[in-house]
């Protein structure tokens, strides 16, 4: 998956534009709430991957999700 596609998937969860992020976007900048943690986890789910709360909350960039997510 490139990219661009991870981070349009980003962007509908976290109902922010996806031209406006990248992996350094910081996720204190764009209203990271539980709700958007809660997508995250299950994003994670789907592409087969496990995403703890406590890891979660560890989260400090876009990047650090792409790391996690996919």
């Amino acid at each position: 998956m490139e990219m661009q596609e991870k981070l349009e998937q980003l962007a509908d969860i976290l109902d922010y534009d996806a031209a406006a992020l990248s992996a350094e976007t910081r996720l204190d900048e764009i209203g990271w709430d539980s709700m958007g943690m809660l997508g995250i986890i299950a994003l994670a789910k789907q592409n087969g991957k496990t995403i703890t709360g406590a890891q979660i909350r560890e989260f400090t960039t876009v990047g650090d999700i792409l790391s996690a997510a996919f």
